[in-house]
């Protein structure tokens, strides 16, 4: 996987929309594709380094916009076509 452009925390944007935003660019530029997963809650916190509340509620914005699907007891998917989803 490609390096992820993680929030600076120095905009007036919430975290949880900067690392949504990051992990939109970074689905849209194709660094994971349809059908990949994403890293758990526990290591995009450690990489980001930012709380695991902070990291769900990120997700929480991309499964709200159709971009990932989270599945039960296996993690975190890019959905599919949200490559053209997430460019939109």
């Amino acid at each position: 996987m490609r390096q992820i452009a993680w929030p600076s925390g120095d905009e007036d944007t919430p975290l949880y929309l900067q690392l949504a935003r990051s992990l939109r660019d970074h689905i849209s530029d194709g660094g994971i594709g349809p059908g990949g997963a994403l890293p758990s809650e526990r290591d995009l916190s450690e990489m980001a380094g930012l709380s695991r509340v902070t990291v769900r509620k990120g997700i929480q914005q991309l499964i709200d916009e159709g971009i990932v699907v989270r599945k039960q007891g296996s993690g975190t998917f890019v959905a599919p076509g949200s490559r053209r989803a997430a460019a939109d």
